[in-house]
């Protein structure tokens, strides 16, 4: 893999072109995955008006996965759909100490928690800021339990 950089003051935005063979494809997508969560913000789209929408840390309230779709929710109740698979999510997101996964499904952002109660069976609900309930399921809970308590210690 070739990087160039180019300094151009004339410019107000950064622009990235990656050039690939068929055989590089998956370069591409890498690099776009990463570009896409760079910065503390994702890049999702707008299935109501197809456009890519770039989306604050601190303004998606969870992560949950529909069929082999990945959607994120924002503050505003937004929905929105991210080509990278739950589990590349994950990676990503595991430099990120405010996400965390809660079920095989979901990935929460641990500032939006309104209330922690428990549930049943070892298990505990939460309440994000936009009302949505998820169950903590067991297996979780030990890295969750570790996630709120270094927010909250903050």
């Amino acid at each position: 893999m070739k990087i160039n950089h180019i300094k151009d003051n004339l410019i107000n935005e950064t622009n990235v072109n990656v050039i690939t063979n068929d055989d590089n494809e998956n370069d591409y997508i890498y690099i776009k995955e990463l570009l896409t969560v760079h910065n503390s913000s994702i890049i999702g789209k707008d299935l109501d008006t197809n456009k890519e929408i770039k989306v604050k840390d601190k303004d998606i309230i969870y992560f949950e996965t529909y069929g082999r779709d990945v959607c994120f929710t924002t503050i505003e109740n937004k929905l929105l759909i991210i080509k990278i698979s739950m589990k590349r999510l994950e990676e990503i997101l595991s430099r990120r100490n405010y996400f965390i996964k809660v079920n095989k499904n979901t990935i929460i952002n641990v500032k939006h928690i309104e209330e922690i109660s428990y549930h049943s069976n070892m298990r505990f609900q939460v309440i994000l800021s936009n009302q949505y309930k998820q169950v903590v399921n067991r297996s979780y809970f030990r890295d969750f339990k570790k996630s709120i308590e270094e927010e909250y210690n903050q």
